[in-house]
């Protein structure tokens, strides 16, 4: 009797052992699971990440791209490429809220990346393929990382209020944009007589008086006969009696040729001279009546 209560003993011991054994089995297989499952969902988010920041690359890339293709057709349009940065997600939907109220043709305006943070060394690399500008909103750039957009020629432009730095995209978009060139008259004359002068060099002059402004050396000329224009270019040389001049005033009489030999000067033929001012041109972008003092919203 007491060598079977001895043998139940055991084997319950025995029992027991394996069942604790088994629930240590248990709790490390669920805390392996346990660790599989963040590391795999870490490379989930990971790759994740990684698909969206391969399809920004590419996206500036085909930019680049792009731009290279239309300026070999002779069709390109400037374009400025931007990358945008903010403290928080607010931050950045200001930021696209300003830059979607932009339409101008005269000069494209691209968003390329935009995250949260401050700018990492990725965001270099990929304004350095669309050769654009980082522009960042509360946020900063350090030491380090400024020193890499050095090297890769990379502009930052960091600001705590929305409104300077749209100003500032907007200035850097009016780069771009080609001014208009107004045409101004400088100076008018007739050809009274023509002059064949032989010599080392055989020459055609025309004998002029200057009837409005002056005639100068420096600036082309066009020459026209019945309204026609029959000569655009150069003079070659210009005198004031014997002497050599670089311009020459009104009512004033001078001697003047072309710099193409062949070109031959008929009386009555009329000249004029022009110069041109160029006036800056600014995109339209009217995002504010008057500039705010307080910061970005949050």
């Amino acid at each position: 009797m007491a060598r079977d209560k001895a043998i139940a003993a055991t084997n319950t011991d025995m029992l027991n052992e394996r069942k604790q054994k088994m629930r240590t089995m248990v709790e490390d297989l669920q805390q392996k699971k346990k660790a599989l499952d963040e590391k795999y969902k870490d490379r989930e988010k990971t790759a994740s990440q990684d698909k969206a920041y391969r399809h920004e690359v590419y996206m500036a890339q085909q930019a680049s791209r792009r731009e290279k293709d239309l300026a070999v057709l002779g069709e390109k349009t400037p374009e400025l490429c931007v990358i945008l940065k903010g403290d928080v997600q607010g931050s950045i939907d200001a930021l696209q809220v300003c830059i979607g109220k932009y339409h101008d043709e005269r000069v494209k305006l691209t968003v390329v990346h935009s995250g949260i943070g401050n700018v990492i060394p990725s965001d270099i690399q990929m304004a350095k393929i669309c050769k654009g500008n980082i522009y960042c909103l509360n946020t900063v750039c350090d030491k380090k990382t400024q020193k890499l957009a050095d090297k890769a020629n990379v502009s930052v432009y960091p600001s705590k209020v929305i409104y300077k730095l749209i100003d500032l995209m907007k200035t850097h978009l009016d780069y771009h944009v080609e001014g208009k060139k107004e045409e101004v008259r400088v100076g008018t004359a007739t050809v009274q007589a023509i002059f064949n002068i032989t010599g080392l060099e055989k020459r055609h002059v025309a004998g002029c008086m200057v009837n409005t402004g002056k005639l100068s050396k420096e600036l082309k000329m066009r020459v026209f006969r019945e309204k026609e224009v029959v000569y655009f270019g150069r003079i070659s040389t210009l005198q004031h009696m014997r002497d050599e001049v670089a311009s020459i005033s009104a009512d004033m009489e001078c001697g003047l040729s072309a710099t193409d030999i062949n070109f031959e000067f008929a009386e009555g033929d009329k000249i004029e001279q022009y110069t041109y001012n160029e006036t800056k041109e600014s995109v339209q972008w009217q995002m504010f009546t008057s500039s705010p003092s307080s910061s970005s919203p949050s």
